[in-house]
Order: C-alpha cells, then sequence, then structure tokens
C-alpha cells in the first residue's frame, strides 16, 4: 500500500479526563514529538455516542497508551464495565504501553481490580510514575524503543539476499560482510536502572579504553549483576564509540545459558552476528573472516559452563584486533588476553556497637544497596519510602542479603505485603521467601534457591561435597581450620577443592593481617547447610568443629598476655565460629554434642576478649548458660571450671555496674578456690571483692580485702599476679586521696605489664596513673601518660578504657580554659559507655568529674554547653579519640 504523505502511525490515549488532564496534555506533546497523531477523545466533537466514538478511534489506531490513577470511570447504564476498562479489552493485539500514577488514599475498588488484571497481562508494559514531565519522558522513550523493535522485527522477515553463483577468482577472499542490525535485535532490553555501580563502570569503561584490552571478565556468584553489568558497559562503549548512524559500533549480545557443550559456542556466536560458513569452511575461520578488518563488541553472556570454550576465544581475539568482548561468568577463563573484574556485592551500612546501634536516614540513603531494595520496592508498592523508622531494618536486611542485588530484589518484591522489619523475621526461611521473581527471567534467577542451584550442579561430586562440608562455618575460616575440620584426610588435597571453589565464586577469599580468609555468602551458607543435613554427618562435622575452636581459644587465651592486638583481632575474626562451637556444647542436655564442661571452659577461655572489645551482656549470658548446665554434684575438675565461670560472671557484672550480681558470682566462686585451696585465683576473686566494696563506699572492709590479696600475690612470688593486686589497692588509695603510695603501685604495676607485652592491663594502670598525676598537679606527666593509654586503648579496641581517657582529657582541656572541648569528649565518652552498656563507676577515679563539668558550664554558658555536648555525641570513637588527641600536640 502507498501511504500519502500525511498518513501517519496513530497512538490511542485511553484515561479518565478531568483527573489526569495535565497527563494527557504530557502524553499529546509526546507523542507529537516523535512526529505521530494522538488519537484522544477530546480532539474532535462528533455526532456520536461516547462508546461508538471511542471504539471508532480504537479500530483505527496502532498503539495503545493507558494511563491510570485513582478513578475507574462512568459505567454506562446497561454496561457493566467502564469505558475504561472496555477500551483495554478492546485493544487487542496492538503494543500496549500502560503507566500508573502512584496512587493517594482513596483509590476506587474497581479500578485496583482492574490495574491487577493489567499486571498480569504479558503483552503490556507497565510503569508507575509521579509527574506528568517523568510521564512525557517515559512515553517518548518507549515509544521510539517501541518503534524501533517493531523496524528490526520487519527485518528479519524479509527473505534473506540472493546469493551470486559466480566462483571466486583463485586466492582472492570475498569481503566479510558487515555486522548489521541484524544481530541487534538479540540485544537484551534493560527495563530498570542500573543503580550503585556507576563508579565501577567508569572503571571498566576506562580499562576498555586501553587498546592492549581486548578481554574483560566479569566475574562473581549468580545473582550479583553481572549481566546488568555487562549490558551497561557494552551500551557505554557503544554510545562513547559511536558517530553517527553510518559509524556505530556493532555491539551483540550472546546468552549461553542454553548451551552445554563448548564446541557449540563459536556457532553460537556465528549465529547471534549472522555469520554462515561457505562451502567446506569451518564456523572458527568464518569469524575470523567476518571480523578480522572490524570494529565489533560481543557480550558473551554464562561462560561458566562452557569455560572448555576459552582456548577456541584466545584464537578469535589473536586473529581479529578490531574485537572486544565482554564476558560474564562464575569462573575465569584463565586465558593470556583475560582482564578479570569481579564485580563486588552493593553495600550496605552496618549499626554500630556490634550491631546493637542504630543506621540513620542519611547513611542508608548513601548505600547502593539500600537505594535497590528501594527502587525495587516502589516498583510493586508506590508508596514505599525510606524514612528514619525503617532505615535500620532495611540496611540491615540489605546486609543479611550480602549486598546480593538478585536476593535484595527479591526481598523488595515481598515489600507489598511485608515491611523491612518483616522480611528480617522470615530470613531464616529465605529460600521460601526469596522467590517468585519476574516471569520474563530465566527459571534459574526467579528464585534464588535456583540461582545456587545452577552454580552447585556445574561441580562435580568431589568440589559439591567440599562445600556442602563448609557450611559448617559461620562468618569465615582459615585454610588450617578447612583442612582440619573438613578434610581429615591427609591423602586428600583440600586446598585444590577450596581454590576450585573460589573460582566458581562460590567461595570469597578475603585477605587478613598475614593470610588469607574464606567466606560463604549467607544464603550460599544456608544451601550449603541444607545439603549437609540431608547427607547426615552434620553432627560430626559440627563437633569436630566446636572441638577446634576450643583449642583455638585456649590457644588465644594464651596468647593474650603477649600478643594481644594480634589475637584479640584473630578472636573477633573467628567470634561468630565461637558462638556456634558455644550453641553445641551448651545444646539442650542429651543432644548430640551437649558438652557443658567444654561450653563452661570456652566461655571461660573468652571473658577477657567479650571485656575487652566490649561483649558485656552478651558474655554475661553465655557465662550464665554455662554455669546452668554444669551438674551440681560433679567432679573436681567440673567444680573448678564451675568456679572460673562464676567469677568471670561476676567480672563482666562489675563492669556493668551491677555490683550486687557481681558479689554473689565471687561469693559462689571463692569457697571453691579454697577448697581447692587455688591460690592465684583466691587473690583474684579477693581483689574482685575489695573493687565491689570500693564501690559500696566501704572503704574498711575493701582495704582488708586488697591488702589480703596483695600479701597473698607476693607470697606466691608471681608477678603477674602481683601487679593487679597492686591496681586494686591503688584504686582505694586514689579514693582515701593517699596519691603518693597509689603513684608508686601504679608506676611499679605499669612496668610488669609492659615487661610482659600486657598491654590491656597496662592502659588501665596508666589511666589511673595518669589521673593522680593530674590531681596532684603534675600537668605534663597527666599528659603524656593519657596519650600512650589512648593511643594503646584504641588500637586494642578497648571502649572502655578509650572511655576513660576521654574523660581524663576533657579534665585536661577544662584546666587549659577548652571548655568547649571538654563537653564534647564527655560527650562521646558518655555515648561510648551508653552503646556497650557500660556506666561510670561511683569510686572511679580521683577527679572531681562532677566539679569539672560545672566549671565548664559556667564559663561557657548553658546554651553553648549543651551545643557542644551535643556535637560529642555524634562522634565516634576514632573522631573522639582524634579529638582528644589534639590537645597534646
Amino acid at each position: 500500500m502507498i501511504r500519502t504523505p500525511d498518513h501517519r502511525l496513530r497512538v490511542f490515549v485511553s484515561s479518565t479526563l478531568q483527573e489526569l488532564l495535565p497527563e494527557r496534555q504530557a502524553a499529546r506533546a509526546a507523542i507529537r514529538r516523535l512526529h505521530l497523531s494522538p488519537v484522544m477523545f477530546e480532539l474532535g466533537a462528533r455526532p456520536y455516542p461516547p462508546r461508538d466514538l471511542y471504539r471508532a478511534y480504537l479500530e483505527q489506531s496502532h498503539i495503545f497508551v493507558g494511563i491510570y490513577w485513582q478513578r475507574y470511570g462512568w459505567v454506562a447504564p446497561g454496561e457493566e464495565i467502564s469505558g475504561l476498562e472496555d477500551e483495554y479489552r478492546l485493544c487487542g493485539p496492538r503494543p500496549k504501553l500502560i503507566y500508573v500514577k502512584r496512587p493517594q488514599e482513596g483509590r476506587e475498588p474497581r479500578l485496583t481490580q482492574m490495574l491487577r488484571s493489567l499486571q498480569s497481562d504479558d503483552t503490556a508494559s507497565y510503569k508507575p510514575f509521579e509527574t506528568a514531565a517523568e510521564l512525557q519522558r517515559l512515553l517518548a522513550d518507549d515509544l521510539a524503543l517501541l518503534l524501533t523493535e517493531r523496524f528490526e522485527a520487519s527485518l528479519w522477515e524479509l527473505p534473506p539476499p540472493a546469493r551470486t553463483s559466480e566462483p571466486e577468482e583463485a586466492g582472492t577472499a570475498a569481503p566479510a560482510a558487515p555486522v548489521g542490525s541484524a544481530a541487534a535485535r538479540r540485544w537484551p532490553r534493560a527495563t530498570t536502572a542500573l543503580i550503585g555501580r556507576e563508579a565501577e563502570l567508569d572503571e571498566l569503561a576506562d580499562r576498555m579504553a586501553d587498546p592492549a584490552v581486548q578481554l574483560i571478565t566479569l566475574l562473581g556468584p549468580g545473582g550479583i549483576g553481572k549481566t546488568r553489568l555487562a549490558i551497561a558497559l557494552a551500551e557505554r562503549l557503544r554510545d562513547t564509540r559511536s558517530h553517527g548512524d553510518t559509524t556505530e559500533l556493532p555491539t551483540v549480545f550472546v546468552g549461553l545459558q542454553a548451551v552445554d557443550d563448548a564446541d557449540l559456542v563459536l556457532r553460537t556466536i556465528a549465529d547471534a552476528l549472522g555469520v554462515g560458513p561457505r562451502e567446506g569452511e569451518e564456523v572458527e575461520a568464518a569469524l575470523e573472516r567476518t571480523l578480522a578488518g572490524q570494529q565489533t563488541l560481543i557480550v558473551l553472556d554464562n561462560f561458566e559452563q562452557v569455560n572448555d570454550a576459552a582456548p577456541a576465544l584466545a584464537r578469535l581475539i589473536e586473529a581479529c584486533p578490531g574485537l572486544e568482548l565482554v564476558v560474564t561468568s562464575r569462573t575465569p577463563l584463565r586465558i593470556a588476553a583475560e582482564v578479570v573484574h569481579p564485580v563486588p556485592p552493593l553495600g550496605a551500612p552496618e549499626p554500630s556497637d556490634h550491631g546493637r546501634g542504630t543506621v540513620s536516614l542519611a547513611a542508608a540513603e548513601a548505600s547502593p544497596g539500600v537505594a535497590l531494595f528501594v527502587a525495587r520496592a516502589q516498583a510493586v508498592r508506590p508508596n514505599f519510602r525510606l524514612t528514619g523508622e525503617n532505615a535500620t531494618a532495611t540496611a540491615e536486611l540489605v546486609q543479611r542479603l550480602d549486598g546480593l542485588p538478585l536476593a535484595i530484589e527479591l526481598a523488595a518484591a515481598r515489600a507489598k505485603l511485608l515491611t523491612p522489619a518483616q522480611l528480617l523475621g522470615r530470613l531464616d526461611r529465605r529460600f521460601d521467601l526469596l522467590e517468585g521473581g519476574n516471569r520474563d527471567l530465566p527459571d534459574r534467577q526467579r528464585t534464588l534457591r535456583g540461582t545456587i542451584d545452577w552454580s552447585f550442579g556445574l561441580l562435580d561430586a568431589a568440589h559439591q561435597q567440599a562445600l556442602t562440608r563448609l557450611g559448617v562455618f559461620v562468618g569465615g575460616w582459615t585454610m588450617d581450620a578447612a583442612e582440619a575440620i573438613c578434610d581429615p584426610d591427609p591423602a586428600t588435597d583440600f586446598l585444590d577443592r577450596l581454590a576450585t571453589l573460589v573460582d566458581a565464586s562460590l567461595v570469597v577469599a578475603r585477605d587478613f593481617d598475614d593470610e588469607i580468609r574464606f567466606g560463604l555468602l549467607r544464603s550460599v551458607r544456608a544451601y550449603a547447610v541444607e545439603k549437609l543435613e540431608a547427607e547426615g554427618d552434620a553432627d560430626a562435622l559440627r563437633q569436630r568443629h566446636a572441638d577446634y575452636y576450643l583449642g583455638m581459644a585456649q590457644y588465644a587465651r594464651q596468647q593474650l598476655n603477649s600478643e594481644q592486638q594480634v589475637w584479640l583481632d584473630r578472636v573477633e575474626a573467628e567470634h561468630d565460629n565461637l558462638r556456634a562451637a558455644l550453641s553445641w556444647y551448651l545444646g539442650r542436655p542429651g543432644r548430640p554434642g551437649a558438652d557443658p564442661v567444654k561450653g563452661a571452659e570456652l566461655t571461660v577461655e573468652l571473658t577477657y576478649f567479650w571485656w575487652i572489645r566490649g561483649y558485656y551482656s552478651e558474655g554475661r549470658r553465655w557465662l550464665e548458660q554455662a554455669v546452668a548446665a554444669l551438674p551440681d554434684d560433679g567432679t573436681d575438675e567440673q567444680d573448678h571450671v564451675r568456679a572460673l565461670a562464676s567469677k568471670n560472671q561476676g567480672v563482666l557484672a562489675w563492669v556493668q555496674g551491677d555490683y550486687a550480681a557481681a558479689q554473689r558470682a565471687y561469693a559462689k566462686a571463692l569457697p571453691i578456690f579454697r577448697r581447692q585451696d587455688d591460690q592465684a585465683q583466691i587473690v583474684s576473686v579477693l581483689g574482685n571483692l575489695g573493687i565491689v566494696a570500693i564501690e559500696h563506699a566501704d572503704y574498711d572492709e575493701a582495704a582488708d580485702l586488697l591488702g589480703e590479696a596483695l600479701e597473698g600475690a607476693r607470697r606466691l612470688g608471681d608477678d603477674t599476679v602481683v601487679a593487679p593486686a597492686l591496681v586494686n589497692l591503688a584504686v582505694l588509695l586514689m579514693r582515701r586521696r593517699e596519691l603518693e603510695t597509689a603513684e608508686r603501685y601504679l608506676v611499679e604495676a605499669t612496668g610488669i605489664f609492659r615487661r610482659d607485652g600486657d598491654f590491656w592491663r597496662s592502659t588501665t594502670a596508666q589511666i589511673n596513673l595518669a589521673e593522680v598525676q593530674l590531681a596532684r598537679g603534675d600537668r605534663t606527666a597527666s599528659r603524656e601518660t593519657f596519650v600512650t593509654s589512648l593511643t594503646q586503648a584504641r588500637e586494642l579496641g578497648d571502649l572502655d578504657s578509650v572511655a576513660y581517657a576521654l574523660e581524663g582529657f576533657a579534665s585536661l582541656a577544662v584546666g587549659e580554659g577548652d571548655d568547649a572541648r571538654a563537653a564534647r569528649l564527655w560527650a562521646a565518652a558518655d555515648r561510648l559507655r551508653e552503646s556497650s552498656g557500660n556506666p561510670r563507676p561511683p569510686s572511679s577515679g580521683v577527679l572531681s568529674y562532677d566539679d569539672d563539668q560545672a566549671r565548664a558550664r559556667e564559663r561557657l554558658g548553658p546554651e553553648a554547653f549543651r551545643a557542644a555536648w551535643a556535637e560529642g555525641t555524634t562522634l565516634d570513637a576514632e573522631q573522639a579519640a582524634d579529638l582528644a588527641l589534639a590537645l597534646a600536640h
């Protein structure tokens, strides 16, 4: 048919008229901008019934656009549905573009019902919008893309060009056909914005700008977003290297998920390019002939299952200098031309204070992982907003999903029914929760289980078993731990198996101090635990796991008297595994693995770690559980463990200001130690009871107890027992203002601690020493001692000592007239104490804490003091320490 010049594509716009008037005007503008013809009810006054009119208009239109908001529209007498719904039902096979404005309260129920049916229509594009301007942009873009797709589809309906029957001249190769628009129809359409990868995209584009780089492999586990990033990278390269329509960089997408034979990879690429071998010609030669003189960019998606085709790619790259490849894979190709780019998870802010803190709205909004969740949640629940109330739960949800984009998107799809906090509460059933992805995705990407199943199925039996056994670890492991627990058979090369799992992106390797630590994403671990339970050897592995970490904790406790920072960091790294071991030992009586003695021993070994690193409440809970699990009529060994655990209960109760509980715990331990004549422990408990007496202001009782403790320590002749007794007695002397003797005891104790490399105890002694020096008027010595103690406390991660040191620096600042700094330091110390559940003891130190604050408040004025205090509450431990140490320079 030969059209007249005025004949244009007609776009029918369906919506209610009054409530969406600005949107109808925006739609008309978008359509006319593309030189198409808008067909709208209000554009012509015709003497026909409305139903006849819109039916006639619709029959002559080529594209249907539906715009909806609150109202269902008028239902004519004798009709069951509104004209709005009738128009949609009558549009038939025409392309359908549906736009729904974010609702307010009061959307009419029949419109809601209608929209549900629209969402289930696989032939319609369905998008939310907020403003008329956004609608105009969306509609213009979608119409342009729709017309492009229809045009290119029509090209594939044309008959193939006739081949010449003339033979080629000998020695003359026919020119290669360019890679043209035929392949472009295979380019996947990105229906969502790329979130959180902007800097990474810039980095990849810069690397591909290097002429020496022809192949980049985007490496990562399933669901990490490799495909989406590869599409964005290819589009960036195409846009930056194209110069008009005539020199556009040919860009081809080749999905390999359905290809399981490496020998078919080159043929699949040739099919995507529209390259056909000549008679007697191999596919590889045909590709080289076609691509040798051209600039072409090919994205190869899901290469991990056809890795044996990598050498053929290497030869193709060598023969075609203008060829560039972006490959997505869960394993590297291992060819010389490859540049590997591991695709990282999307970040999420972690709550402070061992997970007890909150995440601010600003911090959550800055997180790429949270941004992805919000964007996808709004697609199914348009009124979803990130707020101060849900920011912490949303950030924790993203973190516990490991920042895995697929898992985040699947969780966000549930936001239609569940809040972020409710989603968090269901993550123990994550495989049931994280399913039901978009129907246009491959099956393996529609559920989290399907994604991991795909990777697991690519492993052989030995590597499947290795991955399953690694599920016994919580939070990571070392190579030594993996070999000892998962593979006690020395004849097996577990290192090789672990290397394969790392290459397959199922195990993550990270640098940690002077060794490599390994770990599983939480979802992969959950999958491995399911397999482990099904195989029936979970109990044996958990027993080996618990025994290994008990031994590790015993060794670490010995090293805490010397290499403290190194071993504190190592125990911190293994804390989740140690918790798992405690749960195994202290489980229900009679359950496999339950061993209250070993559980109590492990709590005893961990007490000082819990104290130094601020896990006071958690440590008390474990110790209480351990003591309760021990039998009342136990052996001497069991009684000794009970006494140690009881004493340590008292230690952590004292740190938290629960002096009555501390006294009760010490009172349970002391008779056992006296009966067993354990003099070192007797001295320790007497000293602790003396400190509790100080807190109760019973100085005479404290003097008797602390004097007996020091005397017993001197008799033992063990400096490691003498030094703590000296510090305890010095605290009493400080309260009695016997400062000269207190300083002498503290100097002696500090010397012992530093000689033995016990920096933690030396830090505590030096804080007391610095306070005594300041009280005696030696500001220079006090400042130097405070600097040393705060520096050590910060390196050790000892937040308790950091708080004491900040308070000491505040008193120094008041003495120098820097009252605003003092207020900020006091506030920061208070915040540290509040977050860790560690109040300031009433007997603490010799400085006049209340008097110093009163002086600063009076000189600054109440309003300025409150403002400075408020600033201090925003400082974390590192920032507050920097503020304090600046006073010394």
